[in-house]
């Protein structure tokens, strides 16, 4: 393999979903390629392309912030029979680069989840501000109820409790994701503005259809 493939090897891993990226085979020619400034300065009108088609926003300068993150991985896994697989190197670029076909939610799930949390907190659910009813049979029966079905209501008269069981339940939920939308937020119908107010980098009908089952 030569510099010049070994280098666009790791933008091939990030262009194809089904490719995998072998970085260096000869130590030797890796230590060349990274002093040699014809492969580190971007100037290959293939490389632009390339790194401006994987990310979201097709920026030259996102772009070459890119490639610059790619040739320091490339550098650092240039051992004698040195790879990355397709998953790893994903994760080690998505964090700080958007890629389009690899979106990275957490920092908007952590806002969201701080919204969520704030919004749950905000919620009385002791009586006389001193007394809590634990509940735990209607708390079971929900979770069972959530175990056989994607959608459950509460049903009952006003001052039932149904908010607080709904709390209950939703902070009890490590492993997954939990959303609180209030009276309030549901009446709106700008969405936009809602994801604006959350400073989202991505809409929440991608956060949502991106979840995983074990996360639902």
């Amino acid at each position: 393999m030569t510099p010049a493939q070994s280098d666009k090897s790791v933008i091939a891993a990030v262009c194809s979903p089904w490719s995998a990226c072998c970085i260096a085979r000869d130590c030797r020619q890796a230590e060349r390629c990274a002093a040699d400034s014809v492969y580190s300065t971007f100037s290959s009108q293939n490389q632009r392309s390339k790194c401006r088609n994987v990310l979201d926003s097709g920026q030259i300068k996102d772009a070459q912030r890119l490639w610059q993150d790619l040739l320091i991985l490339a550098k650092k896994h240039r051992t004698p029979g040195g790879s990355l697989d397709r998953a790893t190197l994903v994760g080690a670029l998505r964090s700080e680069h958007r890629l389009k076909d690899y979106p990275w939610h957490d920092a908007d799930w952590a806002r969201v989840g701080r919204w969520t949390c704030d919004k749950i907190e905000a919620i009385p659910c002791k009586i006389g501000n001193a007394v809590a009813l634990e509940r735990r049979d209607a708390l079971d029966q929900l979770e069972n109820d959530f175990q056989e079905n994607r959608c459950v209501v509460l049903v009952g008269t006003s001052g039932a409790g149904k908010t607080v069981l709904a709390r209950y339940w939703a902070t009890a939920q490590a492993r997954r994701r939990v959303l609180w939308f209030d009276a309030g937020t549901l009446a709106r119908t700008d969405w936009c503005a809602v994801e604006s107010q959350l400073r989202l980098d991505h809409s929440l009908a991608n956060l949502l259809a991106a979840i995983s089952d074990s996360e639902a």
